[in-house]
């Protein structure tokens, strides 16, 4: 599951998403609010042996009674990283783990005046911060778990993750910044437009690029201009004053 806005759902368990035994979904770069469980899980429920990923996500203002973010069964193995998660109801906690469950939590960040974990560890680099909008959300994610999912390359909106130039991720379902990918510094003028277009088409599948000899259409650095280079183009193209 990749990319979607869940928003208003209610339902008993899950108002957002519901992990049923033994799944083993990938969720990443949803933007989940506004949902409300009766009883658990007001983002997101991890039902008994379930193993999801749940990887960049952004959870706000979901309501439950337990785990107003994530609510994890017995037995449940998640990989928790790099989401922001925050204002739950003050007595649910933002990730709520019964004690039979041990989720991997790495790299969040939580909002949470009563408490942001029930039988659960921080995690490495998890943040329990009480700021509104923090800035300590850019460039804090853990590239690591970029490997567990070809989605998490890019962002919700399918913006490259290195949208300020600085390969470490965000945490969350969208890139801070919103940098011109194929604006051609030579170019000198902050504009994606027939310059650009003009140097795709005469470069366009040439793969005999190295880091000694860079190509400025090679956007994503491999070494070669293909269609990945050419989407980030068609993104870019029309844009005027660059950032």
């Amino acid at each position: 599951m990749n990319g979607f806005i869940i928003t208003n759902g209610l339902v008993q368990n899950g108002g957002g998403i519901y992990c049923g035994f033994e799944s083993d979904p990938i969720i990443t770069n949803n933007t989940i609010n506004a949902n409300e469980a009766y009883g658990n899980g007001g983002g997101i429920y991890i039902g008994e042996n379930a193993s999801p990923y749940v990887i960049n996500n952004t959870l706000d203002s979901n309501l439950a009674a337990l785990g107003g973010s994530v609510y994890c069964a017995n037995g449940s193995k998640p990989v928790i990283g790099t989401n922001i998660m925050k204002t739950s109801p003050e007595d649910a906690y933002e990730i709520y783990a019964e004690s039979g469950a041990s989720p991997d939590n790495d790299c969040n960040w939580l909002w949470n005046a009563f408490g942001e974990y029930a039988n659960i560890s921080t995690g490495a680099n998890s943040l329990a911060d009480h700021s509104d909008d923090p800035p300590s959300c850019i460039d804090a994610g853990d590239d690591g778990l970029l490997a567990l999912a070809d989605t998490l390359e890019k962002d919700q909106e399918g913006k490259p993750r290195s949208m300020d130039g600085i390969w470490q991720v965000d945490m969350g379902a969208l890139e801070f910044g919103d940098a011109c990918e194929a604006e051609i510094s030579g170019d000198m003028d902050d504009n994606v437009d027939g310059v650009e277009l003009a140097g795709m088409a005469s470069e366009f599948s040439r793969t005999d690029y190295s880091s000694s000899s860079p190509c400025d259409y090679d956007f994503n650095g491999d070494n070669q201009v293909n269609y990945e280079d050419l989407e980030t183009l068609v993104h870019d193209l029309g844009r005027t004053n660059c950032p």
